[in-house]
Protein backbone atom coordinates (compact mmCIF):
# COMPACT_ATOMS: atom_id res chain seq x y z
CA UNK A 1 0.00 0.00 0.00
CA UNK A 2 2.66 2.24 1.06
CA UNK A 3 4.27 1.66 -2.61
CA UNK A 4 1.49 2.85 -4.28
CA UNK A 5 1.30 5.90 -2.55
CA UNK A 6 4.88 6.73 -3.39
CA UNK A 7 4.06 6.13 -6.87
CA UNK A 8 1.11 8.47 -6.49
CA UNK A 9 3.16 11.13 -4.55
CA UNK A 10 6.24 10.77 -7.02
CA UNK A 11 4.11 11.64 -10.25
CA UNK A 12 2.11 14.61 -8.49
CA UNK A 13 2.79 18.14 -8.98
CA UNK A 14 3.36 18.30 -4.94
CA UNK A 15 6.46 15.92 -5.91
CA UNK A 16 7.64 18.17 -8.96
CA UNK A 17 7.17 21.57 -6.91
CA UNK A 18 9.45 20.02 -3.84
CA UNK A 19 11.41 18.86 -6.01
CA UNK A 20 12.50 22.24 -7.59
CA UNK A 21 12.60 23.99 -4.20
CA UNK A 22 15.22 20.89 -2.58
CA UNK A 23 17.74 23.33 -2.66
CA UNK A 24 16.49 26.34 -1.56
CA UNK A 25 17.01 26.91 2.19
CA UNK A 26 20.47 25.07 2.33
CA UNK A 27 22.30 27.30 0.05
CA UNK A 28 22.41 30.64 1.97
CA UNK A 29 23.27 28.83 5.59
CA UNK A 30 26.34 27.22 3.84
CA UNK A 31 27.17 29.98 1.08
CA UNK A 32 26.08 32.96 3.12
CA UNK A 33 24.10 36.19 2.48
CA UNK A 34 25.12 36.89 -0.50
CA UNK A 35 26.90 34.67 -2.42
CA UNK A 36 24.81 31.72 -1.43
CA UNK A 37 21.70 33.92 -2.36
CA UNK A 38 22.89 34.51 -5.88
CA UNK A 39 23.64 30.72 -6.43
CA UNK A 40 20.14 30.46 -4.90
CA UNK A 41 18.91 32.93 -7.32
CA UNK A 42 20.75 31.87 -10.23
CA UNK A 43 19.68 27.89 -9.20
CA UNK A 44 15.28 29.16 -9.24
CA UNK A 45 15.71 30.96 -12.15
CA UNK A 46 17.98 29.97 -14.61
CA UNK A 47 16.98 26.45 -14.11
CA UNK A 48 14.19 26.04 -12.51
CA UNK A 49 15.35 24.43 -9.65
CA UNK A 50 16.14 20.96 -12.00
CA UNK A 51 20.14 21.04 -11.32
CA UNK A 52 21.81 18.17 -10.96
CA UNK A 53 22.96 18.00 -7.87
CA UNK A 54 21.87 18.37 -4.08
CA UNK A 55 23.11 20.83 -1.51
CA UNK A 56 22.58 19.56 2.11
CA UNK A 57 22.79 21.42 5.25
CA UNK A 58 24.45 18.85 7.68
CA UNK A 59 24.19 21.26 10.75
CA UNK A 60 20.83 20.51 12.66
CA UNK A 61 18.37 23.48 12.75
CA UNK A 62 17.96 23.42 16.66
CA UNK A 63 21.59 22.59 17.19
CA UNK A 64 22.06 26.28 15.66
CA UNK A 65 20.24 27.81 18.27
CA UNK A 66 21.24 29.70 21.17
CA UNK A 67 20.01 29.45 24.46
CA UNK A 68 18.25 32.82 25.80
CA UNK A 69 20.70 33.45 28.74
CA UNK A 70 23.15 34.05 25.75
CA UNK A 71 21.17 36.08 23.74
CA UNK A 72 20.85 39.86 23.72
CA UNK A 73 17.90 41.09 25.24
CA UNK A 74 16.50 43.69 22.75
CA UNK A 75 15.12 46.80 24.06
CA UNK A 76 12.03 48.39 22.03
CA UNK A 77 11.79 51.64 21.69
CA UNK A 78 8.40 52.78 23.33
CA UNK A 79 5.10 53.45 20.96
CA UNK A 80 4.84 57.12 19.82
CA UNK A 81 1.29 56.55 18.78
CA UNK A 82 1.65 57.90 15.00
CA UNK A 83 3.40 55.50 13.32
CA UNK A 84 3.86 52.48 15.73
CA UNK A 85 1.14 51.38 18.76
CA UNK A 86 0.85 49.33 21.30
CA UNK A 87 -0.48 45.51 20.84
CA UNK A 88 -3.74 46.68 22.64
CA UNK A 89 -4.38 49.39 20.32
CA UNK A 90 -3.39 47.57 16.82
CA UNK A 91 -5.60 44.62 17.99
CA UNK A 92 -8.28 47.07 18.62
CA UNK A 93 -7.92 48.70 15.61
CA UNK A 94 -7.64 45.83 13.36
CA UNK A 95 -10.94 44.78 14.08
CA UNK A 96 -10.11 41.51 15.88
CA UNK A 97 -13.00 39.70 17.46
CA UNK A 98 -12.99 36.38 19.10
CA UNK A 99 -15.37 34.31 21.50
CA UNK A 100 -13.93 34.90 25.12
CA UNK A 101 -12.89 30.53 25.44
CA UNK A 102 -12.55 29.31 22.22
CA UNK A 103 -12.33 25.44 22.13
CA UNK A 104 -8.48 24.23 22.10
CA UNK A 105 -7.89 23.77 18.75
CA UNK A 106 -4.61 21.48 19.02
Amino acid sequence: MANIHNQLFNTSWLYNELYRSRNFGSLIPKYGNLFGDGLNTFEQNLFKGKTLFNIYDLVLDHKSLKSAELSKVIEYPKPDNKRTFDKLSSVYISNTNHEEDPPCHL
